[in-house]
């Protein structure tokens, strides 16, 4: 017996096997991207953590609390949108959207509100280029027919993991 979605088929000549698209190479090099900026929110957690009285002493601005809470979010959020990603769930596109601009917002409110050094402004369009191609690339990997394929095939696919 082979399924079909929710139907049943005893025929072998009536049955189909759904097969998901392969991930392609951009795919998996933003999903990468996902887990480097998972990882460097983890290390901004921890770091938060292990520094705390240090920080506390010379008075940084922002409070340490602030570096742990947002680099748990981002430890967490980055590397839930890398699983969805991998997974190829219908909502991951979205998710990974929110989280690149809200993210590339947030950096650069802490950069323009919180950075005192005269030299951090010396690569400032350095800065602005590399976000705007970072950004840019993800969304328009979002955006290619593989990568819709990829992720409009569904849930109802027997072989989730193939490529």
């Amino acid at each position: 017996m082979f399924t079909y979605g929710r139907f049943r088929c005893n025929d072998e000549r009536y049955s189909v096997k759904l097969v998901k698209p392969r991930r392609s190479v951009a795919l998996k090099m933003l999903i990468a991207g996902m887990l480097i900026l998972s990882w460097l929110g983890w290390l901004r957690f921890y770091q938060a953590l292990v520094q705390w009285h240090l920080l506390m002493r010379l008075e940084i601005a922002p409070a340490p609390w602030y570096s742990a809470v947002s680099g748990l979010a981002w430890g967490l959020g980055a590397a839930v949108s890398a699983v969805t990603l991998w997974w190829g769930w219908r909502h991951a596109p979205k998710l990974c959207r929110m989280l690149l601009v809200t993210g590339a917002g947030g950096y650069w409110l802490e950069r323009l509100l919180f950075t005192r050094a005269t030299a951090a402004w010396q690569n400032l369009p350095f800065a602005i280029g590399l976000t705007l191609l970072w950004i840019g690339l993800a969304l328009i990997t979002l955006e290619l027919p593989q990568q819709r394929a990829w992720f409009s095939s569904g849930d109802n696919v027997d072989e989730r993991t193939r490529g």
